[in-house]
């Protein structure tokens, strides 16, 4: 009888174990890029979570920060990731080499060509390097390991998706790529001019942030709202339409 009981209760542990660790239908369909999407220890990749991110591909880049600053509004996302996009082509980061980095120089709009700067990179864009534009990622330091966060932890998505967030990061990872590889001119229509967001909590539509610029805007319900806080990539985007009407180069024109 004994024998029985103790046969039972290894047959229920062994069980048990096995149930937990059970791959989903999910992560057995994205195999290898479960462990891609998820940061398990910092100490693995370097010594913050900045670092480990800053050896990261583009489009996962793009994916964790506007997971992180969108959690619940995928089509918020997707601009997000164009934003990072344009800031990296217009070179935000270098903003003062034109003017004072509003796109006004003096007495005239700055030459667009000249745009905020050289080029810069998405991970300098997206990340702490040279200062931090968004807060998702400001709020990384001191993470060590994230897949150990609560499940209710707004970061916990970004840096470790649970198995029910998975579906939610694999979407926004395939659409990072294709923004990482598309012609700038594929910008979206309705966002050009718009080159900053806050959150609702912070401030509202209608709002002007510069002189002559754009009344702020919530795209969407559940996201943030959108600002025109500087002024030349509206010049950028005027010299395009002005170029080309329907705000695209042919294929071999492709800036």
């Amino acid at each position: 009888m004994k024998r029985s009981i103790i046969a039972l209760l290894l047959v229920l542990t062994l069980g048990s174990a096995q149930s937990i660790s059970r791959q989903t239908p999910v992560e057995e369909f994205l195999g290898p890029m479960v462990d891609e999407f998820r940061l398990e220890n910092v100490w693995d990749c370097g010594s913050s979570i900045e670092e480990c991110l800053e050896q990261e591909p583009d489009a996962l880049i793009l994916a964790r920060v506007a997971i992180g600053e969108a959690p619940n509004s995928p089509d918020d996302q997707i601009y997000i990731m164009w934003l990072i996009r344009l800031r990296a082509y217009l070179g935000f980061k270098h903003a003062g080499v034109a003017g004072d980095g509003s796109g006004w120089c003096g007495d005239h709009w700055c030459d667009p060509t000249d745009r905020w700067g050289s080029p810069t990179t998405i991970p300098q864009e997206a990340l702490c390097i040279a200062g931090c534009q968004f807060a998702a990622v400001e709020a990384t330091a001191n993470i060590y390991f994230p897949c150990r966060l609560s499940s209710a932890h707004p970061l916990r998505r970004m840096l470790c998706p649970l198995s029910r967030d998975l579906p939610g990061f694999y979407f926004t990872y395939m659409a990072a790529e294709q923004i990482v590889i598309a012609p700038i001119t594929d910008f979206p229509q309705e966002l050009r001019g718009y080159d900053g967001f806050r959150c609702p909590t912070v401030t509202w539509v209608g709002t002007h942030n510069r002189y002559g610029g754009l009344g702020s805007v919530r795209f969407f319900s559940d996201g943030n709202i959108w600002r025109d806080e500087y002024g030349v990539d509206n010049v950028f985007w005027s010299e395009v339409l002005r170029e080309r009407p329907s705000g695209r180069w042919s294929e071999e024109e492709t800036p």
